[in-house]
């Protein structure tokens, strides 16, 4: 009997948590952005982070600006394997605090201009009854059980998984104003990363019936009722082993017949070998039925087929026995509690550009952040995470681009895009997965009722460029489509608060999973799919 339960380790979730922005990198960045979802022509002071040479536009003094973004999402898995009790699970993600706290100081040509904010991840994913792929392999006891001769027909078991993660930037920024048309900034973000990982899959039954099993009289509690499947499997590993050693015994036996006369039947060797009388024939005839061999087939048996006989059952009882305990072992509670860390650094170029009273252009480089996370192993009951081991996930490079353009004194539109560079990155080799690298295109505008009311919208289009085999349970990345709006109240010269509401929709996607004969799974579909919302509200205030 081959192993039919294995656990899957868990993978990077942080990866499938960045809220707007590429596969690990967040850009929803302000609460403006939220009411507006194109910043990167920003002048004001949120371009601390869209358009660091943007900030020289705030004209001198002290500004600061602090906001909060809550955010939810749904992920939604629906795997068409045909063993699952039921293939849809849920995952709840919230972060009901993703801060953004900015401060420029500007004097003259210069700015000096810092940020602290949630670069990466920020929240928490809580699957209460886990994954599909936790699931898959348990499910398939039943029918595994059955082509064996032991008639099943239901499986449970309790798995549950949150994973949290989140990664801090602090951000630092020095701007220059060489003209009234250009001007640059250089700046560095340090990343601090954490990702924390509690799960367990635990109770795992099945209702195994032996009553009409030549095992049954040894294991005569398996009636068809559910029962630890941990339990079962070292039991009838036990009974295997103890049908191993008969037939190995029986082997043991035949010895001295086989070398006295290895091509006589027992029926020639009763007749002609004085020492071997009706007695020793029938126990070893007996033993032969006992291990399912029919007597007609016994009768045809030279001695010494009949000890390769008793031997090959010998050997494939232990086989099975070892299964057995493989299965035993596969199906024991698991839990895993697991810290992962890193730090990285990222440098950061700017330019900001103004032609005329009218048009204002922004580009920023943000280089690659090598981010090597080092497992902290509290508990790992899958053997999958070693204390101490370490692997990759940069945040890549990232190219942004953004144009603002004044259509009147109170109309004012952007546009922006972002490029990432995934397939340069370092993910311990999930980078060879990616086909194209992920792209956003953004359009907002704003429109001042009056010199109090500002009213903003905007649409985000986000294209993942990851190929359908980079796609788990773990760490998916899905094409999406974002609308916001929202306002700016002035409540002064020098005092703003910015509301917003956002809609995330996902196009969902296919994961074709090939059979797997190692874990003993059969091909199957998993779609991945999610959706989400959010609100913002900021404070911004300057001293002139």
């Amino acid at each position: 009997m081959k192993r039919i339960l294995t656990v899957i380790a868990v993978g990077v979730l942080f990866a499938q948590m960045a809220f707007a922005g590429g596969i690990v990198t967040n850009t929803n960045q302000s609460a403006e952005w939220v009411r507006m979802l194109s910043r990167d022509a920003s002048t004001d002071i949120d371009a601390v982070y869209f358009n660091p040479a943007g900030v020289i536009a705030l004209g001198e003094g002290l500004h600061f600006s602090l906001s909060n973004q809550s955010i939810f999402q749904e992920y939604k898995l629906t795997d068409d394997y045909s063993t699952l009790n039921d293939g849809t699970y849920t995952g709840d993600v919230s972060a009901p605090l993703f801060p953004n706290l900015y401060a420029s100081f500007n004097k003259e040509k210069w700015a000096v201009s810092a940020g602290l904010g949630v670069i990466g991840g920020g929240g928490s994913a809580e699957y209460s009854r886990g994954m599909p792929a936790f699931e898959l392999q348990a499910s398939g006891i039943p029918s595994s059980l059955t082509s064996s001769g032991i008639p099943t027909t239901a499986y449970s078991l309790d798995q549950y998984f949150d994973g949290s993660s989140i990664f801090y930037g602090v951000q630092m920024n020095f701007t220059y104003k060489f003209s009234d048309m250009i001007s640059a900034s250089v700046g560095g973000r340090v990343v601090i990363a954490n990702n924390q990982y509690t799960g367990y899959l635990k109770n795992v039954m099945i209702n195994p019936d032996m009553s009409a099993h030549a095992l049954g009289a040894s294991l005569p509690m398996y009636t068809g009722s559910m029962v630890s499947a941990t339990d079962f499997f070292t039991n009838m590993s036990a009974a295997l082993t103890g049908v191993a050693n008969s037939a190995y015994a029986g082997a043991t036996a035949m010895n001295d017949l086989v070398s006295a006369a290895p091509d006589l039947t027992f029926a020639q060797a009763e007749a002609g070998i004085p020492t071997f009388d009706a007695a020793a024939r029938a126990q070893l005839e007996g033993g032969l039925l006992a291990l399912g061999i029919p007597q007609a087939q016994i009768d045809q048996m030279t001695l010494a087929q009949a000890q390769g006989t008793y031997q090959a059952l010998g050997e494939g009882y232990t086989e099975s026995a070892t299964g057995a305990t493989d299965n035993a072992a596969a199906t024991t509670d698991k839990d895993v509690d697991v810290t992962q860390t890193a730090i990285g650094i990222t440098p950061i170029i700017s330019v900001n550009i103004t032609p005329n009273d009218k048009l204002n252009i922004g580009l920023k480089w943000e280089g690659n952040t090598t981010l090597e996370f080092e497992n902290d192993t509290k508990v790992d009951g899958t053997g999958m995470f070693p204390d101490g081991t370490t692997f990759n996930r940069d945040m890549p490079m990232m190219l942004s681009a953004g144009v603002q353009y004044k259509v009147s004194d109170n109309f004012r539109a952007q546009a922006g895009y972002h490029l990432f560079m995934d397939k340069n990155a370092d993910w311990s080799g999930r980078e060879d997965l990616v086909d194209d690298n992920l792209y956003e295109l953004s359009i907002g505008a704003e429109y001042d009722i009056n010199d109090m009311f500002t009213l903003s919208a905007g649409y985000l289009m986000g294209r993942t460029g990851v190929s359908e085999s980079y796609q788990d349970n773990l760490s998916f990345s899905l094409s999406s489509n974002t609308v916001g709006f929202g306002a700016q109240v002035n409540l002064s010269e020098a005092l703003s608060v910015d509301l917003g509401f956002g809609k995330m929709m996902y196009v969902d996607m296919d994961e074709h999973v090939a059979a797997d004969a190692a874990a003993g799974t059969a091909a199957h579909i998993t779609n991945y799919d999610k959706d989400g919302y959010m609100f913002a509200i900021g404070v911004n205030y300057s001293i002139f």
